[in-house]
Parts: structure tokens; sequence; C-alpha cells
């Protein structure tokens, strides 16, 4: 996909990070590898992973000519591409839908992929603890996200936004953020803004002065890097 390369430069510098591979050993693996997601058919295979989120994805046909086995490749590169920025190694397909049999009421294919992303918990929640206690307060340098519908990743001016962290919880080995980021005239507010009924940001990991982090806000996934103030 294109910009996939600047994408893992601009969110980690140095560090090229998704998601965390399989064993004790914490490995990074870089977003333009995203082809390296595996898809699961069976929930069977899904043992030894945890649990992460939902996930579902839109591909549609841009002309009534355009293939169906092309949109079904679209989707599912999407769906691959979803599972990495939230952090996933895996995703089981749990459903699929050809809208109107293959085409959707204009005549064009168009294809959703439901699934389950999956991921190894990771191993070096203690470092991430330690930065944490050592400060809260941070700046988003770089923000990235793809919707549902959307036909790539998009990239957002962080504006070098100030961010503090107000607590952390450790599920499954995973550290998850209750977030807070100042919109000017010191107004704060809950990051993400929507459904902020729960603690919902994952830490991916650590980064040079920083944090690699993952949320969904509406149908939207987002990739923020924020380093220490």
């Amino acid at each position: 996909m294109k910009n996939l390369s600047l994408f893992a430069l601009l969110l980690t510098g140095t560090v090229a990070s998704y998601a965390q591979t399989v064993g004790d050993k914490t490995k990074f693996q870089i977003i333009d590898q995203w082809d390296r997601v595996n898809i699961a058919n069976f929930e069977s295979e899904t043992k030894g992973f945890t649990k992460i989120d939902l996930v579902t994805v839109k591909s549609t046909g841009t002309t009534i000519l355009s293939s169906a086995s092309r949109v079904h490749n679209r989707a599912v590169r999407k769906l691959k591409i979803a599972t990495a920025l939230l952090g996933g190694t895996l995703v089981y397909l749990k459903d699929e839908t050809l809208v109107g049999n293959g085409f959707s009421n204009l005549g064009m294919p168009r294809t959703q992929l439901f699934g389950t992303v999956y991921a190894t918990p990771w191993s070096d929640t203690a470092s991430v603890i330690k930065q944490l206690k050592e400060t809260r307060e941070y700046v988003m340098v770089t923000k990235i996200g793809m919707r549902n519908n959307d036909a790539k990743i998009h990239f957002f001016d962080a504006k070098l936004q100030p961010v503090i962290v107000d607590s952390y919880t450790i599920r499954d080995n995973f550290v998850y953020l209750k977030l807070s980021a100042n919109k000017g005239k010191e107004k704060w507010v809950p990051l993400p803004e929507k459904n902020v009924n729960k603690d919902q940001v994952r830490v991916l990991g650590l980064i040079e002065g920083g944090l690699l982090l993952s949320y969904k806000e509406g149908t939207a996934i987002y990739n923020v890097r924020i380093v220490k103030k």
C-alpha cells in the first residue's frame, strides 16, 4: 500500500513497530508488513491468542464493470491493514456479506467483512508501567487512521497536542490507558471523545521517548505516537 513505509517511519522513528509477535521475547513488525497478518477461518485457530477487538471493513467497486473477486481481495487487504492498526497479528473472519448477491443496488460489487482481532500478549508491560510512573504528560507527534469504508490510511496533523495519562490498567498482559487531550484554551477532553465508558487506548509498544498507541472511535481505527513532554 502506498506510503506505508513512510507511515512506519512517522510512527516510530527508528523503531519499526505495530504489534507483538509470539513467545516471551518482545519483537515488533513494520506496518508495511501488514500482509503478514494471518486470517483464521475457524475459531479453533485462535487458540493461544488474546482477543482484542471486533473489526469490519467494506469495499465497493468503482464501476459496474469492477470484478467481484477484485473487490473481495481489496476487502481482505483492508481487513489485514485494520488488524495491523489495532496491533493484531491474527484476525478471525466471522462473516462475509456480498450485498445484493455480490452487487449493490447501483450494480457495483460490494463486499463487507466482519472479524475478530487477536494478538499475542506483550511481555514487557513492566517497562511501560515504569515510564508511566516517571511521567503522565506527553505530546502527540503523529496520528494516522482508517474508517471501515476508507480506501486508504489517512494522515492527520497531530499539532503536538498535549496528552495526559489519567490512569492505566493491565488486562490480559496488555496495558490500557485513559487519556485526556488538550483542545486549546485549557479545554481537556477524553481521548477518544466517543465511547469513553472504559479505558480503551491500548499500548502497542515502547518507542524512543514515548509510546505507540491504538484506539477505535466510531468506525475508525487510529494509531498515535506520544512522546514525553
